[in-house]
């Protein structure tokens, strides 16, 4: 099995390796481990670690621990899901386009996918409208409101609402930051009609900035997280 498995990855031009999910039956994940890795995959490791490339470790071992990442795997090894996506490095002004597909386990506990990446310095606009219509055309109504607002206010107000039902989200909002002063400010808000918010307007106003001193560490190096319940 070994044998083949690296035999298969000798096909791969780009960095590819074999990642693994815990599943749990309660619909969470566990472990995430890179199983096996080709020439390309471990020698961008050792390069990035500057440590002897190893197999079946844990996940952080190879790449920095990432709640988006975590979740492209289990979708992809548990849910069986093909995914394509760009990552913005923004502090390295790079670029990490990724492929992920899913793989057969005989293992009820445990799923596999394959993880293939390449850091670019830009984005390929061609590759890049492998999202759905419904949201394509989300994105440009947006872009077309906002660019023909006589009332920017009232305008922002509208697609931030546009994205919460696109989204199925009980709120939406948009918070101006001033780190200066230590402060945040609600821009537009948006709740789901139903939805009683345990936060007002005025309290994200005044007492919301701890809050959001915390996203930075919580982001890890991403320009955003996607949580899901």
């Amino acid at each position: 099995m070994i044998i083949f498995v690296h035999f298969y990855f000798s096909i791969y031009t780009c960095r590819t390796c074999i990642i693994s999910v815990d599943n749990y039956s309660d619909g969470k994940y566990g472990n995430i481990r890179v199983k096996a890795g080709n020439r390309l995959h471990a020698e961008e490791i050792e390069k990035v670690t500057g440590h002897p490339y190893t197999e079946d470790v844990p996940y952080e071992m190879c790449f920095p621990k990432n709640l988006n990442f975590e979740d492209y795997c289990y979708r992809s090894a548990i849910l069986h899901q093909q995914l394509h996506t760009y990552v913005e490095l923004y502090e390295m002004h790079l670029w990490l386009e990724m492929y992920l597909l899913p793989l057969s386990s005989e293992n009820e506990g445990t799923g596999y996918c394959l993880y293939s990446y390449n850091v670019t310095p830009g984005v390929d606009t061609r590759t890049r409208t492998d999202v759905s219509p419904e949201v394509s055309s989300s994105v440009l109504a947006s872009c077309i409101k906002l660019h023909d607002a006589k009332d920017f206010k009232e305008c922002l107000d509208e697609v931030v609402k546009d994205v919460r039902t696109l989204c199925g989200a009980r709120r939406c909002c948009v918070i101006l930051v001033d780190e200066e002063a230590r402060e945040s400010l609600v821009l537009a808000d948006s709740l789901r009609p139903e939805y009683n918010a345990k936060r007002t307007r005025e309290s994200m106003n005044k007492s919301f900035y701890t809050t959001v001193e915390s996203w930075g560490r919580t982001l890890q190096g991403s320009t955003g997280l996607i949580i899901k319940k």
